[in-house]
């Protein structure tokens, strides 16, 4: 958990999605003085959890920009690229530094039939790939698995 000092110095959070099970995000997000960012899906889940949790203070909540529309962010540049998951509304995020771009993403599907919203932006990514990346973070649930997960259009299918 990040301590109420180290919480002070943030100037902005990024939410690329929010998952039931993420913990504290709550307890986190009310300690700073700073803007916080996210999907429409994703402050929802932020409001819910804050008023569940009746925090006495509640960041500045903002809605990402719309995919290729750029968010200054003092040094930086910060685009939202779609990508596909079991939550509504993920977002890559696509990070213009000073020294070059780095690329963010929290867990996502390759799922070519999203069940919904555009699914993850293949072309732009691979765009992003051929003007050159300094950095990926990422995660992804079963990613040292060989193979790929079934889409969400299968969930409740029998073999």
């Amino acid at each position: 958990m990040i301590t109420r000092e180290e919480a002070s110095q943030l100037k902005e959070q990024l939410l690329e999605l929010l998952a039931e099970d993420t913990r504290n995000t709550e307890r986190l997000l009310a300690r700073l003085d700073a803007p916080v960012y996210g999907s429409p899906y994703t402050l929802g889940l932020v409001r819910g959890r804050l008023a569940e949790h009746q925090l006495d203070t509640a960041p500045r909540l903002l809605p990402l920009p719309a995919p290729g529309t750029p968010l200054p962010l003092g040094p930086f540049t910060v685009e939202t690229l779609p990508v596909s998951h079991s939550i509504p509304q993920c977002s890559m995020l696509v990070l213009q530094t000073p020294i070059g771009r780095i690329v963010h993403t929290a867990d996502f599907k390759l799922d070519p039939y999203p069940l919904a919203g555009p699914g993850t932006d293949l072309a732009r990514l691979a765009r992003l790939g051929e003007e050159g990346v300094l950095a990926l973070l990422s995660d992804s649930t079963n990613a040292e698995l060989p193979g790929f997960t079934a889409g969400e259009r299968t969930v409740g299918q029998g073999p």
